[in-house]
């Protein structure tokens, strides 16, 4: 079975709007922001609480980021991964970033950020 989704250069209203917003800010369109559009009527409504989510979070970008990260490794998603380590890199370097994959535990965090992921891992597993 074959889900039509609806290509970047198909995209108009809502859609093409929250396209060009991911092309701004990530060079590209996630392939979660495409399948959404599997359902037009509602990816707006999911791209808004997911922003809501995302930047009103109290601990902060960074923060949102490490528990993304941690929590797509051991899921495990390789795709998110992927994307949660390239948004983290623009944030805390590369070089960091790729510590936090290997062992959060060992990176150079604090000891709150450690206790954080620790118990983000523990829900996701």
């Amino acid at each position: 079975m074959f889900v039509r989704t609806i290509e970047p250069d198909e995209a108009e209203g809502e859609v093409a709007s929250i396209y060009r917003n991911e092309m701004a800010t990530m060079g590209r369109v996630m392939e979660a922001t495409q399948c959404w559009t599997a359902r037009p009527d509602i990816i707006a409504p999911v791209e808004h609480l997911l922003h809501q989510i995302r930047d009103g979070f109290s601990l902060g970008l960074v923060n949102f980021r490490l528990i993304t990260l941690v929590a797509a490794k051991r899921v495990p998603s390789s795709y998110c991964s992927h994307v949660y380590f390239k948004a983290l890199s623009g944030m805390i370097g590369r070089e960091k970033a790729l510590a936090v994959h290997r062992d959060y535990r060992n990176a150079g965090l604090t000891d709150q950020q450690v206790a954080m992921l620790a118990y983000a891992e523990q829900i996701t597993l």
